[in-house]
């Protein structure tokens, strides 16, 4: 049976769509000296509105009916999200660009497992917590096996390699433990075990030491490492209060990579400024902060954990890439929710 739905429901679907739009407007621009190039400067525009239908018809079947139901299909997803990461690494569907793994490609498309990883595995956190919340207290009953299923998937992940959503899935899931009532000292364990191990893996591989170095002067290295740093901020800066105009970035003419994904934030900041921006950075807050009220107000244990999962999945991820393209954190390859290119971020 359809749910009624109440008023913070709608706000957030409604802050959904404008994010959406405002990802639909700043892609059509960013992209369209890329699209000019391969013969259509709307193309990557065209591609984006033909990804967002199955996700704007997910979005209503999922309106549409109770979260409850996918209590039961948290296993089988979370048997396909294994599956799916393992398949990135077989020679036929796997496939490689920038001597990183993180593709399966079916034919007629192709996507990143990791990303509907995410959900899945939030989901099952979620289904287990709940399950176990009587049994917190013990690390081998409680906490344990659904820390052993974050770490695996989170390893396959690493493997591809992809430190940052591997980080971005730690992250979330200790978020989950910790609104679960996971007991704090549980928590701090495996942060000590957890973090130390992160930082030698950044340390042991030069290209993400170079990332973390550079992060702290990017102009030193502004040819180099730091290249996509400072092109960021030139965008940033350029922009002012209310921007060069829409479609009349200089940056996103190849001077800055990833024009259309991972650093689009900064294509918006040039053309539509300080105030365009700050409207994204709002919206997002209010994301957020509907996000927790539904997370609060829910009675139901395994509603609360979803809730609260998604709602930090989608703003760490905004925070990151926000971060990222403004050098105040070392870069990543995180898109931005519901803004970036790419089906996955819708």
């Amino acid at each position: 049976m359809p749910m009624t739905r109440n008023p913070t429901d709608v706000a957030l679907l409604g802050v959904t769509a404008a994010l959406v739009l405002f990802g639909l407007l700043v892609v059509s621009s960013a992209s369209q000296v890329l699209g000019a190039a391969q013969g259509d400067p709307s193309l990557f525009l065209k591609s984006q509105l033909w990804k967002l239908l199955p996700g704007a018809g997910l979005c209503l079947c999922l309106w549409r009916c109770s979260y409850r139901w996918l209590a039961r299909l948290s296993k089988p997803l979370l048997l396909l999200t294994f599956l799916m990461l393992g398949l990135v690494f077989t020679q036929n569907l796997g496939a490689e660009a920038n001597s990183a793994r993180r593709w399966l490609s079916l034919g007629v498309f192709s996507f990143q497992p990791s990303e509907p990883a995410k959900l899945f595995i939030i989901l099952y956190l979620a289904q287990s917590m709940t399950r176990k919340r009587d049994r917190l207290d013990s690390f081998t009953k409680g906490l344990g096996p659904p820390l052993a299923v974050l770490l695996a998937a989170i390893a396959l992940v690493f493997l591809q390699p992809d430190l940052s959503t591997a980080a971005l899935l730690f992250l979330t899931g200790y978020v989950v433990f910790w609104v679960a009532g996971v007991p704090t000292r549980h928590l701090l364990l495996g942060l000590l075990v957890l973090v130390p191990l992160a930082v030698l893996a950044c340390y042991l591989e030069p290209y993400r030491w170079a990332r973390v170095t550079s992060f702290l002067d990017p102009w030193k290295v502004a040819s180099s490492e730091g290249y996509q740093a400072v092109q960021s901020i030139l965008a940033i800066g350029s922009g002012r209060l209310t921007g060069v105009g829409l479609g009349a970035s200089q940056q996103k003419l190849f001077y800055l990579p990833e024009a259309h994904t991972d650093f689009i934030f900064s294509i918006l900041a040039e053309e539509l400024g300080l105030i365009g921006s700050l409207t994204v950075v709002v919206l997002f807050g209010l994301l957020i902060a509907l996000g927790i009220r539904t997370a609060m107000k829910c009675t139901d244990p395994f509603g609360r954990l979803l809730a609260t999962g998604i709602t930090s999945l989608f703003g760490l991820q905004a925070i990151v890439n926000i971060g990222v393209v403004t050098a105040l954190f070392p870069t990543t390859g995180l898109p931005l929710p519901f803004v970036s290119y790419g089906g996955t971020s819708l």
